[in-house]
């Protein structure tokens, strides 16, 4: 009876611990600045969807740790190009929907993770949008589509 008491004490802690780092993460990220025609979407430990409809897109951050983000970017434009997304994917994935015929310039580091673009154009010189960043143990999914729902074409 002991050992079950201390256990179920030891995952109680664990739990604690694990909520208080998820609202410590997500808060130090939620609390970036960001101007107009900027994302910051962030998924800690849960999911987020961010729908950008701006007609002068910058770029901004995308952050899932332990979780997951769907950007969709099929209505958005870009008045002076390349609009840059800081991506930070820890554990978890990011899919990102784009207009038919932008060009996606991917210079992110990845660690036991990958980017897959779906629908990639051949010319990188003059791309419309940069992802950088770190994927450590995540993955990120580029679809050159137009869609509404990102999470029916993966």
């Amino acid at each position: 009876m002991k050992r079950l008491r201390k256990l179920l004490l030891f995952l109680a802690a664990v739990q604690v611990v694990n909520t208080v780092s998820g609202i410590v993460i997500k808060s130090r990220f939620l609390s970036q600045q960001i101007g107009e025609g900027e994302i910051n979407a962030v998924g800690v430990s849960g999911r987020a969807e961010e729908k950008v409809t701006s007609t002068d897109f910058r770029g901004g951050y995308v952050r899932a740790v332990m979780g997951g983000v769907e950007l969709d970017l099929t209505e958005a434009t870009i008045e002076d190009p390349p609009a840059k997304i800081e991506m930070t994917v820890v554990m978890g994935g990011a899919v990102i929907a784009v207009p038919e015929g932008w060009k996606v310039r991917v210079d992110t580091r990845t660690t036991l993770g990958g980017v897959d673009e779906r629908g990639a154009s051949d010319e990188w010189e003059h791309p419309d949008l940069v992802l950088t960043g770190r994927v450590i143990m995540g993955g990120v999914v580029i679809i050159h589509k137009k869609t509404d729902l990102v999470s029916e074409e993966v």
